[in-house]
């Protein structure tokens, strides 16, 4: 019996799980996998796969054949931390002259390899994308931080290429105020919005920083 589940799944056959079984030869024999699930289909009879069915009583049997469900699933989120710095949190306090480092992760928590992954940030109004700082972490990289000489990330997407269940990708990028003119005296709460996107689907996630401006 299969749970329900709120996502789209996909059937695939396990190679080599495929047989055939009759009254003969219960003990059964192997069929091809790539016969049986194409348009010909693959031969079956009462002494093996040899297209021979007779009418007798002893010529009964069946096939067998497992199946697994692959689910596409990821999880993506963001942390930041004062510029050159490693004390990330979920939610920053920054001064007017101050400049941050936002952390987005992507990780594939499903089950099949998800292609073309692409993150971006939407930065509020009251950020401005510092040029030159985004950089990149993962598996090609050897877990070492590697500019990209682009500034996609705030626009587009930066596009991370392929990761098998479990691979996981960070993409930093650094941040300044961009005028007192748009802040009120004291706390302002600026929303910054992490999106990963694959082929299937995106997810985001939101994160605050306050921004303390002194009047």
């Amino acid at each position: 019996m299969l749970a329900s589940s709120g996502s789209a799944v996909l059937i695939r056959v396990v190679p080599n799980s495929a047989s055939l079984h009759t009254t003969r030869i219960p003990a059964g024999v192997s069929l091809p996998v790539g016969e049986l699930f194409s348009e010909s289909g693959a031969l079956v009879g009462c002494d093996g796969p040899t297209g021979d069915v007779t009418g007798e009583d002893d010529c009964r049997g069946e096939v067998r054949f497992q199946f697994a469900v692959d689910q596409p699933d990821f999880a993506v989120s963001q942390l930041a931390a004062a510029r050159g710095t490693t004390q990330y949190t979920n939610a920053r306090r920054m001064t007017t002259d101050g400049e941050l480092d936002v952390k987005v992760k992507y990780k594939n928590t499903g089950t099949i390899q998800q292609d073309d992954v692409v993150i971006k940030y939407a930065l509020p109004t009251e950020l401005t994308y510092i040029p030159g700082t985004t950089t990149v972490a993962n598996s090609a990289t050897d877990g070492k931080w590697q500019k990209i000489d682009d500034n996609a990330v705030v626009e587009r997407g930066i596009n991370l290429g392929s990761y098998a269940p479990d691979g996981v990708s960070y993409v930093r990028l650094s941040v300044r105020v961009s005028g007192q003119a748009q802040l009120r005296c004291g706390v302002n709460r600026a929303v910054g919005v992490a999106t990963a996107e694959t082929r299937n689907s995106s997810k985001s996630q939101k994160s605050t920083i306050e921004i303390e401006r002194t009047c």
